[in-house]
């Protein structure tokens, strides 16, 4: 923006004019792409959420409430554009975070659990000029113990999983895992994972599982119980559906 009389011998600074047309239309790609993605109909819950509450304004509710004691956030509805679901996810755990270094779980202690981890975990979001890192949640894995904020992973594919995370969790819960990397990265990241253990992994059936960590004097194979609502992971009929 020129000042008014920027051009003349006595300008006044508190006084604005019209704006620069040259920086201005240097500017007009940025502009449009900013415009876009505020009225993108996917990103609408994002940036035009209308009455609903904010997740901060939620979480707040729930740590003030002593008769909750879960507040599941589902990022169902958010689209895989834009990288929405890792930059909203990424603001969480940072948030999450600044309220532990605040203290706010020294009398009540709290587990953030993070499902489909290797879709959050060692992740940029990156332009031709910046490169912004996600790591709220290897922040907390690192810090957040000492501030009575503990993390709990849950992940196919531990492999993806950066190794400063994996070396700073305590006891794994391993199931069924056929891919050699996968079980390379676990054995590699507990002290208490050798070789005869890892072996065991593939052959294990539905629902079960091996807990291997300090506390357990030997690796410990259990069996999960299903749940009152089953999750609807199964794939597609092929047979029936192409008959």
């Amino acid at each position: 923006m020129f000042p008014t009389g920027g051009f003349s011998s006595n300008p006044d600074p508190n006084r604005w004019g019209a704006p620069n047309e040259i920086e201005r239309a240097a500017c007009v790609s940025l502009i449009t792409r900013i415009e876009d993605m505020l009225h993108a109909p996917e990103l609408a819950c994002v940036f035009q959420p209308g009455k609903t509450q904010t997740v901060f304004k939620e979480i707040e509710a729930f740590l003030n409430d002593d008769a909750i004691r879960v507040l599941r956030i589902s990022l169902k509805y958010l689209p895989f554009a834009h990288n929405a679901r890792e930059i909203v996810a990424n603001a969480v755990g940072r948030h999450v975070l600044d309220l532990a270094r605040k203290a706010r779980f020294a009398s009540r202690p709290l587990v953030l659990v993070l499902d489909e981890a290797h879709h959050f975990l060692n992740r940029n979001v990156a332009d031709e000029n910046t490169i912004n890192p996600m790591d709220s949640f290897e922040l907390i894995a690192k810090e957040g113990r000492k501030m009575a904020l503990s993390f709990c992973i849950a992940t196919q594919r531990p492999r993806d999983i950066p190794e400063g995370i994996l070396s700073q969790i305590g006891t794994f819960v391993v199931h069924r895992l056929n891919n050699e990397h996968d079980r390379s990265a676990v054995e590699n990241a507990s002290a208490d994972a050798d070789r005869t253990v890892m072996a065991f992994i593939p052959g294990l059936s539905e629902g079960q599982g091996v807990i291997i960590g300090a506390d357990l004097p030997l690796p410990l194979v259990v069996q999960v119980n299903k749940p009152d609502q089953q999750p609807d992971s199964r794939g597609p009929n092929y047979q029936k559906n192409w008959r």
